[in-house]
């Protein structure tokens, strides 16, 4: 009695095969694991990435009130007129080999980013609505700006509110509040401003 029994086991182990019902069971338990999992990943990756671009932001903050302190003037490289060519690429064109930055303002969201020197500032010359409704940078002779372009509107929102606080509004589509403003292009990107420094 009992060899028959252990046959009977050991058949049933050398066939080793899982039913259709267990595998079913397997690949939904799979299926649910990675339909929870993906949205966190790529919410975190999201999330990495606006982080990436604050610290860059604020580090270039620093560098353009250095500068500023030194020069008083953000379009002085060295004391003597930076070039139109150093102005629009002011990165590394002035703060760069002034040894203020250690390497070139990079924004993780987007694709490409130019930092510059112009009058005004923001779209069209318009200025930033810095206290969130008038353009107070019209005016000025200099605005550091970075101009960052094909940014997803999340992207820009959850800049926006993380630099401008509670400035920015909540229902999606073009921004012109506080240090960001964003221009929807196409398909759910376009281009966006921020303000840096001015005088």
């Amino acid at each position: 009695m009992k060899a028959a029994d252990t046959s009977t086991v050991m058949g049933r182990r050398q066939n080793g095969a899982f039913s259709l019902i267990e595998m079913i069971g397997v690949l939904a338990v799979i299926a649910i694991l990675v339909s929870i999992l993906i949205p966190k990943v790529a919410s975190t990756i999201s999330q990495s990435r606006i982080s990436s671009t604050v610290e860059s932001y604020e580090t270039l903050r620093g560098a353009a009130q250095a500068h500023v302190c030194q020069y008083y003037a953000y379009n002085k490289m060295y004391t003597t007129n930076a070039t139109p060519a150093e102005l629009s690429n002011w990165d590394t064109g002035v703060l760069i080999p002034e040894g203020l930055m250690d390497e070139p303002f990079a924004a993780k969201i987007g694709k490409g980013q130019v930092l510059q020197v112009v009058a005004g500032g923001g779209n069209a010359g318009n200025g930033y609505k810095l206290n969130g409704t008038n353009d107070v940078t019209a005016g000025n002779a200099y605005s550091v700006e970075c101009v960052i372009s094909n940014v997803v509107e999340e992207d820009a929102y959850d800049l926006a509110s993380r630099l401008n606080g509670g400035l920015v509004p909540a229902a999606p589509g073009n921004l012109t509040t506080g240090c960001v403003e964003y221009l929807v292009v196409t398909n759910g990107t376009g281009t966006l401003y921020l303000y840096v420094a001015g005088l």
